[in-house]
């Protein structure tokens, strides 16, 4: 039976905030995105733990590419011993 994913919803002036628990399992975190007016996804961030850097990190994803690589990567927590 697959694990039912978990999501919350905040509407602003500029659309809907949606954040979703991530489903890979080896980088847990959340996907936060903005639901603009037609219903599109506009631009996403990643909150998670990366094993590659042993650290959780937040990617931020442009709204003209949010499917690319991200704008920018931030160090969220000092590495894991």
């Amino acid at each position: 039976m697959a694990k039912e994913q978990k999501q919350f919803e905040v509407n602003t002036p500029m659309g809907t905030l949606r954040a979703v628990e991530s489903m890979d399992e080896d980088y847990p975190g959340i996907v936060l995105m903005r639901i603009d007016a037609d219903g599109k996804e506009a631009g996403a961030c990643i909150f998670e733990y990366s094993p590659a850097e042993n650290q959780m990190v937040l990617r931020v994803y442009s709204h003209e590419n949010p499917d690319g690589d991200p704008i920018r990567v931030i160090p969220m927590s000092e590495k894991k011993n």
